[in-house]
């Protein structure tokens, strides 16, 4: 009978090599799964604040759909802000104030629907553009018969309020 006796532990060396390189294997696999699930995290968090958005600027649309008269521009309205667009221009030093609002800005000069969950309450301003008079040959619209534009700025943020989406929507009404 034959004893081998002279092993130089090739076996060893190669599961070793195997061992180590399944173990890269799994930690690198670990890794993706880990940024795929933030990535994922990410985008339902913007989905979430543009569809809180989206219900504030619909909020806005439905409001002005629902007048029977025409609304009379203010800063300080009880229950909601109409803006002239100088006003709203006065409020901001900047010229896309929609951009450069804080949220004390949001909070102290919008609308906010709250009876939404699941989000930070969004936001929305209505801002009075124009009217075009039916007649453009009577100089004056002082009468408010013509057709009345309105821009609706809507603001909405995750629950956590960490992602922010702005907006915007132009509705054309005749009273």
């Amino acid at each position: 009978m034959k004893r081998l006796s002279n092993q130089n532990g090739a076996v060893l060396i190669t599961s070793l090599i195997f061992l180590l390189i399944m173990t890269l294997l799994a930690l690198s696999s670990m890794q993706n799964t880990s940024l795929e699930e933030k990535m994922a995290g990410n985008v339902r968090a913007q989905n979430i604040a543009f569809q809180a958005a989206e219900a504030a600027l619909r909020g806005g649309e439905a409001y002005l759909q629902g007048l029977t008269i025409r609304p009379t521009a203010v800063t300080n309205g009880p229950v909601w802000p109409l803006y002239d667009l100088d006003e709203i221009d006065s409020l901001s030093a900047f010229t896309t104030w929609w951009q450069d609002w804080s949220e004390t800005n949001w909070e102290n000069n919008a609308v906010s629907l709250t009876e939404l969950t699941g989000v930070t309450a969004p936001h929305y301003v209505i801002e009075e553009v124009a009217l075009v008079p039916f007649s453009l040959n009577t100089g004056s619209n002082g009468d408010g018969v013509g057709v009345n534009y309105y821009q609706i700025t809507s603001r909405g943020s995750d629950l956590s309020g960490n992602v922010r989406v702005i907006l915007r929507s132009t509705l054309s009404r005749r009273f």
